[in-house]
């Protein structure tokens, strides 16, 4: 029995440019001097996106559209922005 699943190519490059997104955003995060809440908000957006994108790989394994590619590539850019969007209406109302 083996756990690995094929998916389309197509796949594969738009991952590699999100890897790379996501590991910038966490060296950058891990940079900051904020006690860290910078860096829990990305790692929450990397989670996120990780069940996003699992979700839309599933849906379409092996002929992927236009919609799920630009998903994949670029969603955790949209993902962190809810984030911090979220965290920051929090903060607001919270005081």
């Amino acid at each position: 029995m083996s756990l690995r699943t094929r998916i389309a190519k197509e796949y594969q490059k738009c991952f590699v440019i999100s890897a790379v997104m996501q590991v910038f955003f966490l060296g950058f995060a891990s940079l900051t001097f904020d006690g860290g809440q910078l860096s829990r908000l990305v790692i929450v957006s990397v989670v996120v996106y990780c069940l996003m994108a699992g979700f839309v790989v599933a849906r379409h394994p092996f002929n992927p559209s236009h919609g799920d590619l630009m998903v994949v590539r670029s969603g955790f850019i949209v993902v962190f922005a809810a984030v911090l969007g979220i965290h920051a209406v929090s903060t607001v109302f919270s005081a």
